[in-house]
């Protein structure tokens, strides 16, 4: 499973419609949010690397994103099968 922790920057004039978006996308959890910033930290976790890349581009081409850039990634060790 991979893990990602995302600043996401929005205009603050956009704030709800914003949230609303954000919280529309799988995958996508919305954690500590201040809205006189317009920052939003947001959680992205998924069982492939590519999905990883393909939602982050969805929140970037999010109208009302400012700014959306990873600050932090994790990748769960796989699962060994257990030994009897």
């Amino acid at each position: 499973m991979y893990y990602a922790g995302l600043l996401v920057r929005v205009a603050p004039d956009t704030w709800e419609e914003a949230l609303e978006l954000l919280r529309a996308i799988p995958s996508v959890e919305l954690h500590q949010q201040e809205r006189e910033t317009g920052r939003v930290v947001v959680t992205v976790e998924s069982p492939e690397l590519d999905r990883q890349t393909t939602i982050l581009d969805e929140i970037r081409a999010l109208e009302p994103v400012l700014l959306a850039e990873p600050v932090y990634a994790y990748m769960s060790p796989p699962e060994s099968p257990e030994t009897p």
